[in-house]
Formats: structure tokens, C-alpha cells, sequence
């Protein structure tokens, strides 16, 4: 099981509860495709083969502030627990790095982990804000796209 380098000099950890089943969860998050009807600076997204270990997802970042944003982010699966955590590995512009999804249950539906870690960056302090940022403002967009489909929390 991958995880995360906590010496690597960008990390970010981030946790928020979605008021749905890790089920209902995982259901929107990983329908890829779907991914740009509901995280708006996600111009495309694609997988490219099964939801599993090995298959990558193809991705781009326009509007953002972010290191990547503008280019095309190949992200390799390389674990998938259906429901309750998917990581993937990538390389872009000279940065790689290692993201994890992790969805447990919790007393009000979801706790959803959220985390990457990154090398390679020019200015560390710059990108962990920034990704500290993008990864906040995508923990929302699923919290309210999942809570407004199922019907959970206060969104």
C-alpha cells in the first residue's frame, strides 16, 4: 500500500466529513469523466483502462495558480480499494508525486483524507500553499456535488 512522504518538501494532508456513505462517496469521485461537470478548474479527465492498479488517468488544470495548471497530468493508479481508498503516482514539469484518497465511514457519513506529497518543486513554500488551496477547494466540490446528490449535510 502507497502512501505519502511525510519529509517530502510539499505536503498536504486534509480531512473533511461528507454527510453520504463512503459509498455514494466513491460513486462520484470516481466516475473520471464526470470529474469536470463538478471541479471546475478540471478542463478533462479521462481513465484510460479499468479502475484499477496500473490504468492512469489523464487530466488537465486550467485557471489555477498552480504549478501544473495548463498541462495534461498522467496519474498511475496504483491502489484501489473500491469504497475506501485510491492513490495514484505522477510526473509533470518536473514534479512527482503521490496522492492518496481515503474514505472511511464516520458517525455523520465520510471522513475523506485527502493527501499528496511532491518533489521536485521550485519554491516548496509557494506550492504547499497552492496545493494546500486546490486540494481544499476539491474536498468541497465533492462534499457539495455528493451532498446535493444524496441528499446529506447542510450544503
Amino acid at each position: 500500500m502507497v502512501s505519502v512522504d511525510r519529509d517530502a518538501p510539499v505536503l498536504c494532508v486534509l480531512e473533511i466529513e461528507i454527510g453520504a456513505s463512503p459509498d455514494q462517496v466513491w460513486a462520484i469521485f470516481t466516475d473520471i469523466a464526470g470529474w469536470v461537470d463538478w471541479m471546475e478548474p478540471i478542463t478533462s479527465a479521462r481513465l484510460e483502462g479499468p479502475l484499477a492498479p496500473g490504468s492512469i488517468i489523464h487530466w488537465s488544470v486550467a485557471g489555477t495558480d498552480f504549478s501544473a495548471a495548463g498541462m495534461e497530468i498522467p496519474s498511475k493508479l496504483v491502489d484501489v480499494e473500491p469504497g475506501r481508498r485510491l492513490a495514484w503516482q505522477g510526473a509533470v514539469a518536473g514534479l512527482t508525486g503521490t496522492h492518496v484518497w481515503e474514505f472511511e465511514p464516520s458517525g455523520t457519513g465520510t471522513r475523506l483524507t485527502n493527501s499528496e506529497s511532491i518533489f521536485g518543486a521550485e519554491d516548496p513554500a509557494k506550492d504547499t500553499i497552492e496545493l494546500e488551496s486546490f486540494l481544499r477547494y476539491w474536498n468541497a466540490q465533492l462534499k457539495a456535488t455528493v451532498e446535493q446528490r444524496y441528499g446529506g449535510g447542510d450544503s
